[in-house]
């Protein structure tokens, strides 16, 4: 018998990589915050590239999703314009 069928659907699934495991626990806490650092500045970038209206958003079935590169937003943010 499947383990969904017996436990029900996760809530959530945490996937740790051999290279993170082997850091320290602090270590690793340093790169998830560095991580939520840096994905913060970009959900700026995008608002920021959107509101001057340099890109635009699409739907699909997976939700919004921009027409806005990974070139789009490093030049935005390596210019400093937030």
């Amino acid at each position: 018998m499947p383990l969904i069928h017996k436990f029900g659907k996760p809530e959530r699934i945490h996937i740790e990589l051999a290279r993170d495991i082997r850091n320290s626990r602090k270590k690793r806490k340093d790169i998830w915050e560095k991580n939520q650092t840096n994905r913060k500045r970009r959900e700026k970038a995008v608002a920021e590239i959107l509101k001057e209206g340099t890109a635009v958003m699409v739907n699909d079935e997976n939700g919004f999703h921009g027409l806005i590169t990974r070139v789009d937003m490093i030049n935005y943010i390596a210019k400093g314009r937030f």
